[in-house]
């Protein structure tokens, strides 16, 4: 499935520089394999910096995968700048964060619940928007950040190997479904009838 999000210019924090860009979202989405696109409520509550903490402390591990993360919120870039100052949990936070005040991304996918509401939403896409993974959580629920990487995990390795089928907990060190079948051929007994 495409994702049909309209051309539209956003508001870009970057914590590591404090610089504020204004750019197209399609300017950062071409150059990586995979782009995860992490909504979240809002700045300055309580679940979103435990998120975004986990999501830090992940970094190298998506990066090593070819994911690239922006995170965003309809909160503004000023709010943006202020949290990542008062937030210990945030402290040296590598991310881009957006600011959609309009809800323009969520709404053209009709993700939007009602207007003022971002859901905990994932969204993953490749470099010709195809929707990978979608995932909406309830607000109180937190997700799970090792998941999302066993998903990108999953992801890169059927990148890398097309006919690469992950099973269920499928893990980067454990066969795929087509290296087991590769295995179960290689070792079976030769059919005496052939």
């Amino acid at each position: 499935m495409k994702i049909n999000i309209p051309k539209c210019s956003l508001e870009f924090f970057n914590p590591e520089t404090n610089k504020v860009l204004e750019r197209e979202i399609y300017d950062y989405l071409y150059k990586h394999v995979f782009t995860i696109l992490f909504f979240y409520p809002a700045d300055f509550s309580a679940i979103c910096p435990t998120e975004l903490q986990a999501l830090q402390k992940l970094e190298k591990e998506f990066k090593k995968e070819k994911a690239w993360i922006l995170v965003i919120s309809r909160d503004s870039i000023l709010s943006h700048k202020e949290w990542i100052e008062q937030e210990t949990k945030l402290d040296n936070f590598p991310h881009l964060m957006a600011t959609d005040r309009d809800g323009i991304i969520l709404d053209s996918l009709w993700l939007l619940k009602k207007k003022g509401d971002f859901s905990r939403t994932t969204i993953i896409v490749d470099t010709s928007w195809s929707i990978l993974s979608l995932e909406i959580m309830p607000y109180p629920i937190w997700r799970n950040i090792d998941e999302l990487l066993r998903k990108i995990r999953s992801l890169h390795h059927v990148y890398e190997n097309p006919e690469a089928l992950c099973p269920e907990h499928w893990e980067d060190s454990s066969d795929s479904i087509s290296d087991w079948i590769k295995k179960e051929k290689k070792n079976a007994p030769r059919d005496p009838y052939q």
